[in-house]
């Protein structure tokens, strides 16, 4: 008798401890629709370019504009998970896109910081007033997901995309 309410007592521990460490486990991460989520920040985000437009192909423009391998974005080839918003004039825009794995996001995170960093360059002597919006750019990596807006009030756009990141 004596052994039976050992054995019972331990499989109860145990079964305490599994039930525990299930309950402590990371949360799946989630995942974000970048079409909408780029087209949802450019409709409801500040832009002094009246005309913030799609961009028709974003796997070329992300390749060709900001130097971002496609090998690092998610999808088949004409079939990426990203979507690229341009304005008509100046540098605002909206770039989404799942990387393959976190670690690439990074990478591209990477490029295309370092482009915006060109990009102030060259605005500094014909477009002074823009500096700014680059240099406040909206800048996130979650997971494998990045995600980028240069608006004329990144301040309030990153609050409305940590909102859409919930």
């Amino acid at each position: 008798m004596k052994n039976l309410k050992l054995i019972v007592s331990a499989l109860l521990v145990l079964a305490i401890a599994f039930a525990l460490a299930a309950c402590t486990g990371a949360p799946a991460a989630k995942d974000y629709d970048v079409r909408a989520l780029a087209k949802s920040i450019a409709e409801n985000c500040t832009f002094e370019d009246a005309y913030i437009e799609e961009a028709p192909n974003a796997e070329f423009t992300l390749q060709n504009f900001y130097n971002v391998d496609p090998a690092l974005i998610a999808g088949e080839t004409g079939a990426k998970e990203a979507a690229v918003y341009v304005a008509s004039s100046g540098p605002e825009g909206v770039i989404c896109f799942k990387a393959v794995d976190e670690a690439s996001a990074n990478t591209a995170m990477e490029l295309i910081q370092n482009r915006i960093l060109e990009d102030i360059e060259g605005y500094k002597t014909y477009g002074p007033e823009k500096v700014p919006f680059m240099e406040t750019a909206v800048k996130i990596v979650r997971g494998a997901y990045v995600v980028i807006a240069i608006t004329a009030d990144n301040t309030a756009s990153a609050s409305y995309i940590e909102g859409l990141l919930k």
